[in-house]
């Protein structure tokens, strides 16, 4: 997947836009294919290490997309939704 990553701590060039691994399912779990993101001021605190993170840090909490896996255990979603 695309992400934009913090692999350490500093100003704005220390964010990465690369391919990141895909997220794996744990059983009870789905994952959304994100289509949109909401980008805050507090990303800027994480960023410069204010707020500590475990890194590497994927940005984007705040998302918006289409359900396109699920794992067993799932019974209230389906993929698509």
């Amino acid at each position: 997947m695309k992400a934009v990553v913090v692999n350490k701590v500093g100003g704005p060039e220390v964010l990465e836009y690369g391919t990141h691994p895909l997220p794996e399912l744990g059983t009870g779990q789905a994952r959304t294919k994100i289509e949109a993101v909401g980008i805050n001021f507090i990303y800027v605190y994480h960023r410069s290490g204010l707020y500590k993170l475990e890194l590497p840090q994927v940005l984007g909490m705040e998302a918006a997309g289409v359900v396109d896996a699920i794992s067993d255990g799932v019974e209230d979603l389906q993929v698509g939704d």
